[in-house]
């Protein structure tokens, strides 16, 4: 199935959302206005005035002032606040501008000066637009609202962008000179001021009294976390293949312009239409494609995308004839991805895994290992591409491409392996976060989730009875047993006869008490045995039982890793119990706050299989994790971040297979929208308070106790006066259900035949009282006939009895 088919409407923003995303997405548009006709103006002299081969040294340079630059950032960011450092980033920049603008427009710069000196600068201030930009991001959004709006808000850059390139050429034609796009650009950025203030009126964390103070993150950071290493990796690499597409995208184009006789400009402008259509199509779709296909599809896509590219290149070489046109395209093609997919997915993934570093490293960290690395690699890919134009002829641009091909190759696998780790990194790094959040664990005893289960209840109470006993020995089990099954004070000969008699008592007895201490004997068994035994008697089980062979298979393994054996049998059990959450579910949404007594039945089921799915889900997935998941979601007072964490940490553990359906049970979403994600597996309805309840009292026993559908057949009896249903329980094979719907009908009973008493004493004076009306009611027509006349009947006349 294709990605689009999977996602939601593009647009996914909630109401308490849309002040600050409509104010980001202002400010987005208005500052890639700015940059667009900054850029346009830089491009234009740069490219007209400097050979191609001094590129690598001009990105050299930008490197170098971006280093500066970024040091400077990094110290406002922590003194100033996130607020103040980016406003004045903003003012730099525009004070700059205006600057190239005034020595150029009075001839103290010469044109060669001004075309070095204004592309030199786009790069380090589009980085420090970013981290500004992104700063603010990380303190008015959370992990999930990071995930669908970091590339919504930056929607507005895009759109930006078109109309300013679809703006310089009307502007071109009404100033004197291109330079008065620079004074343009700087009056335009002051503008981008207004919605950003606003926010800050609305956002009291932006404040410069509310900010988190920042700690200071120097490069030591990467010695001690693998995390934030691979994210240096991956950053370095990701503008490595920036820089190497631009330069290879200028050098692609001059020839392509050769061996086609297009115009330069033609191909420029098709290919940049192309990409600023992907980019806003992208930037749609960026926050559903990162939610829906999850941080490891976001993280690989890039480098994969390229790779594929840069492979069809090297074999076109080798397979055709005239290989200079594949690979040119090839080139073109990358440049495309590179631009659309870096911009729509892998910068909002990355700006995501930041979400889960502490809130005071936060913003500093973003700094150093973007800001910093950014400008490392712009220097290292700028010597590198140095080098390999000095060993080339200067008219051989084809040698150039060629060459790029292999070092693209080499470099984009080991970015596909960087990747992958990083996303590993990821997972271990949500629980570290979620360990260090420091919230006092508030665990649901199952003794109070069980409370109405009378069998847990006591079973419960057998626990604590036997903490006395050595449950760990397997001759103290046997002792107990032999109370009730006396063939256990013998022994037998070997591991399967012992499998063997375990497994003929446990259907034999369905005594709830035996069958619990029989399962506390799989741990004494060999592996395999455990496996075997586990899945006999599993379906055949009460849930409270079902829950002790999960908890005896999860005793005898190793912490941190899953039960591999059986996997397949137990990743089947998810979607029945998953089932049985989306029908309580649905049932508490229909009754609503109609009874708080009926509710209370439905709330403990509901808990009672979210822990037993959490209980499977340690078998599959490992103790460690699902016990930290499950101390959050089961958490007695509800924390917002820890969920949207635990959430995350789930979704970056579950296989493809069983996460659409297994998810939403702990997500805080409504439940119209799990209902969207559990219809292609369940059917739902809705129903009334009395439909729901019958529903309960007809479950299985083995998932609802005879002792829970005993009380809900009371509040049924006095909620509802529906004999007929209670009937059906008055042969029940429990007697005390049995019992008590004989009861709830004679008590019925009694009152019918009350009324019926009371209704025989008042009955004469009744007739007497409609043998009157029938009386007045034939005199009045007999009157009517003999006049001839007619009148109007009467509505209260309406209840008088005619005989025929």
């Amino acid at each position: 199935m294709s990605i689009v088919s999977k996602i939601r409407l593009p647009i996914d923003i909630q109401p308490e959302e849309r002040q600050h995303t409509s104010r980001l997405f202002i400010h987005s548009f208005i500052l890639g206005l700015s940059t667009a006709l900054f850029f346009v103006a830089a491009n234009a002299n740069f490219i007209k005035l400097v050979p191609l081969s001094n590129i690598p040294l001009a990105y050299v340079a930008a490197g170098a002032i971006g280093l500066l630059l970024v040091a400077l950032f990094k110290f406002l960011q922590r003194t100033q606040g996130v607020f103040a450092s980016y406003v004045s980033t903003l003012v730099l920049f525009a004070t700059i501008t205006i600057g190239l603008f005034v020595l150029y427009h009075y001839k103290v710069l010469s044109s060669i000066t001004l075309a070095y000196t204004s592309f030199i600068l786009i790069y380090p201030f589009s980085v420090l637009f970013v981290l500004g930009f992104s700063g603010i991001g990380l303190r008015l959004f959370n992990l999930s609202q990071s995930k669908r709006l970091t590339a919504l808000v930056g929607t507005g850059e895009v759109v930006a962008s078109i109309m300013g390139y679809m703006l310089v050429p009307i502007l071109a034609k009404m100033l004197p000179g291109l330079e008065w796009l620079f004074a343009i650009s700087a009056v335009v950025i002051f503008a981008s001021l207004v919605p950003l203030y606003s926010i800050r009126k609305r956002a009291p964390v932006l404040n410069a009294a509310n900010h988190v103070k920042q700690v200071a993150v120097q490069w030591g950071v990467l010695k001690h976390a693998s995390f934030y290493k691979y994210i240096a990796v991956f950053t370095f690499f990701s503008v490595t293949a920036v820089y190497i597409s631009d330069y290879a995208y200028l050098l692609a184009t001059r020839k392509l312009s050769v061996i086609t006789t297009w115009e330069v400009s033609l191909i420029i402008s098709v290919v940049f239409t192309a990409i600023k259509l992907g980019e806003l199509l992208f930037s749609f779709l960026s926050g559903n494609i990162i939610t829906r296909k999850g941080m490891r599809f976001s993280l690989l896509l890039l480098p994969f995308m390229l790779t594929v590219i840069a492979v069809c290149a090297l074999l076109s070489k080798w397979m055709m004839d005239d290989a200079a046109f594949f690979i040119i395209i090839f080139f073109m093609l990358n440049k495309w991805c590179e631009r659309v997919i870096r911009k729509g997915i892998t910068i909002p993934a990355l700006k995501v895994l930041y979400q889960v570093t502490p809130a005071e490293e936060r913003v500093q960290l973003q700094t150093l290992l973007e800001g910093m690395v950014n400008q490392l690699a712009t220097i290292a890919v700028g010597l590198l591409l140095f080098l390999i134009t000095l060993s080339l002829p200067a008219n051989d641009p084809l040698g150039f491409l060629e060459i790029t091909v292999y070092i693209s190759v080499f470099l984009l696998a080991f970015w596909l392996v960087v990747s992958s780790r990083l996303y590993q990194q990821y997972k271990l790094q949500i629980q570290v976060y979620m360990k260090r959040l420091g919230q006092q664990q508030h665990h649901h005893s199952k003794e109070v989730v069980l409370q109405l289960n009378t069998e847990a209840v006591i079973e419960n109470y057998l626990k604590r009875a036997f903490e006395g006993l050595n449950l760990q020995s397997k001759a103290a089990l046997y002792q107990l047993l032999s109370n009730y099954h006396p063939a256990f004070a013998s022994p037998v000969q070997s591991d399967m006869q012992e499998v063997a008699r375990l497994s003929k008592f446990y259907f034999q007895d369905d005594y709830h008490y035996t069958r619990w201490l029989l399962i506390q004997c799989i741990p004494h068994l060999p592996q395999g045995y455990q496996q075997q035994l586990a899945r006999e008697w599993f379906e055949v089980s009460s849930l409270p039982l079902r829950c002790a062979i999960v908890d005896v298979l999860l005793s005898s393994s190793v912490e941190d890793v899953p039960v591999v054996e059986m996997q397949r049998f137990w990743e089947n059990q998810l979607q029945p119990i998953v089932g049985e959450i989306a029908w309580v579910t649905g049932a508490l949404n229909d009754i609503g706050n109609e009874s708080t007594e009926a509710i209370q039945p439905f709330k403990l089921y509901l808990q009672q299989q979210q822990l037993h799915l959490l209980q499977v889900l340690k078998l599959l997935y490992g103790k460690s994790t699902m016990q930290m998941i499950e101390d959050i979601v089961m958490a007695d007072v509800y924390d917002a971040e820890n969920s949207l964490f635990a959430i995350e940490l789930l979704e970056n553990t579950l296989s493809d297979e069983v996460k659409p359906y297994v998810l939403p049970v702990f997500e805080t979403s409504s439940y119209i929208l799990k209902k969207q994600a559990w219809r292609h597996y369940y059917y739902l309805h809705h129903g009334t308070l009395q439909q729901r309840m019958q529903a309960y009292m007809m479950r299985d026993y083995k998932l609802i106790s005879a002792t829970n559908k005993y009380f809900m057949l009371k509040q049924y009896a006095a909620i509802t006066n529906d004999a007929s249903f209670i009937q059906a329980f008055a042969a029940n094979q429990w007697y005390f259900i049995a019992t008590e719907a004989k009861a709830i009908l004679q008590k019925k009973e009694n009152a019918t035949d009350k009324l019926r008493q009371q209704w025989t004493a008042e009955w004469p004076e009744v007739l007497r009282s409609l043998h009157e009306v029938q009386l007045v009611t034939v005199q009045v027509r007999l009157f009517q006939r003999a006049t001839n006349t007619t009148t109007n009947r009467h509505p209260y006349n309406t209840f008088a009895i005619e005989k025929r």
